[in-house]
């Protein structure tokens, strides 16, 4: 039986939290294959399809505490977001579902996307697969969740976006932060400065230093 996540808002499909049995879940909308049209079938070719399928249950996994023995809505499209395979699928889960992620679905994303933005880059190059994302809505919704929820960020949270946003900053020439979002940025790393470890605080600090907008808005 499916469980229904959302309505028929905005003519967006309605979602889905499917049990497979064994205590695994599947988010799945009403149609098969994510329908997000890109700009010349870039992505299309490199996507396979929009859903892997049902995965393990994982009662530990942060983010979860759905009621009636099902996880909730937010761990199973963490799940999804992990499980992506291409940018065309996860871009596709931001703009279908991105209204009802946590910051916690919003930090894996950014730093899912920039895994799978990277490994498309040695196939096809990285000016191609920078200025295809800098032109996807997908993405720019991403980054406006980024802000949305900068707030609740933790210190996983935090190095997550940072390290994914630098890493496409710098190897791909995604510029995504202005002056605002890097101002919020920082203020989530100050204020969770005193749990992160010297090492992180080291990769912080470095990713930080990748951002141009960041790095002016570090306090002296």
């Amino acid at each position: 039986r499916g469980l229904s996540t959302s309505g028929e808002r905005e003519g967006r499909p309605e979602g889905e939290l499917c049990s497979a049995g064994g205590g695994r879940w599947l988010l799945r909308p009403r149609h098969a294959v994510v329908s997000v049209e890109h700009r010349g079938g870039f992505w299309r070719g490199y996507a396979a399809s929009g859903h892997s399928g049902p995965r393990e249950h994982n009662p530990g996994q942060r983010g979860e505490g759905g009621e009636g023995g099902g996880p909730s809505f937010e761990a199973v499209v963490n799940q999804e977001i992990k499980a992506a395979q291409t940018v065309e699928v996860l871009l596709g889960l931001v703009v279908e579902h991105g209204e009802r992620f946590n910051f916690i679905n919003v930090s894996t994303a950014v730093n899912t996307v920039n895994k799978l933005a990277s490994r498309h880059a040695k196939r096809v190059g990285r000016t191609p697969v920078g200025k295809m994302l800098r032109e996807d809505a997908g993405f720019a919704k991403l980054i406006d969740l980024v802000r949305l929820h900068c707030g609740a960020f933790d210190a996983q949270a935090i190095g997550n976006v940072l390290n994914g946003l630098a890493a496409l900053h710098a190897d791909l020439g995604v510029t995504s932060v202005d002056v605002r979002l890097a101002k919020q940025l920082v203020e989530v790393v100050e204020r969770v400065a005193h749990k992160i470890n010297a090492q992180d605080v080291a990769n912080t600090l470095n990713a930080l230093g990748k951002v141009d907008a960041a790095a002016g808005a570090m306090s002296p």
